[in-house]
Parts: C-alpha cells; sequence; structure tokens
C-alpha cells in the first residue's frame, strides 16, 4: 500500500511523520501543551512595576502587536515558550499569570476559525 503526500511526510532525516503537523515544529503534533494568560495579573504586574509593553515584547521575543493582541484578549492561547519567556521578562512563575491547556488538532482548527 503506497501512501501519498497527504497522508504522510518525510522530516529531513527521512522519517515518515503525520501530515498533521504544528508550524515550525519539525516533529509530528504530539501532547502541545499553551497557556491561557491571566490577562488581568499581567497588567497588574506591568502597572506594579511600571513596564512598557514593547520593552516586554521585545525581551519576549514577540512582537508588540502579538503582546497586545494576548492583553487584549483576540488571541487566546499562547505557546508554551513564549509564556515562560513572558513570566521571565515579569518575574514572576508562570504558574501566576498563565493556566496550562491541552489543545488537540480539533481544538486548534476550531478556535483558530473563531478569530
Amino acid at each position: 500500500m503506497t501512501c501519498s503526500w497527504l497522508d504522510r511526510q518525510k522530516d529531513r532525516h527521512g522519517n515518515f511523520w503525520p501530515a498533521l503537523q504544528e508550524r515550525g515544529s519539525g516533529g509530528p503534533m504530539k501532547n502541545h501543551y499553551h497557556y491561557q494568560l491571566r490577562r488581568q495579573e499581567i497588567h497588574k504586574i506591568i502597572g506594579d512595576q511600571s513596564l512598557k509593553k514593547w520593552w516586554i515584547a521585545e525581551f519576549t521575543g514577540v512582537h508588540k502587536t502579538t503582546l497586545r493582541r494576548w492583553l487584549q484578549g483576540k488571541i487566546q492561547f499562547v505557546r508554551k515558550d513564549h509564556a515562560e519567556q513572558l513570566a521571565q521578562v515579569l518575574q514572576s512563575k508562570l504558574s501566576e499569570i498563565a493556566d496550562p491547556v491541552f489543545l488537540s488538532p480539533k481544538t486548534r482548527t476550531e478556535s483558530q476559525k473563531s478569530l
């Protein structure tokens, strides 16, 4: 039985992965955890520390527009690495500013359509 490209893809090492991949992950979509930010807590920390949002965005490694969308709730879920970096920049624990959320491929697709 042969597989079409839609069924499988080869990575750079010649291994086959399911076609459903997270962009840029370089591997199969496994149990990727994302985080839902606690926006009010983040706003409070920003105000208490008198931080500029452009500065936070720069040191978090995202564009200032992306950070603004996170804080406005336009982007519901944040990747784990971004949430961890944001917590580090805000000098707080990850558990204080975000809650972990498991997103299956179906959930991701549905949440993207709602935007």
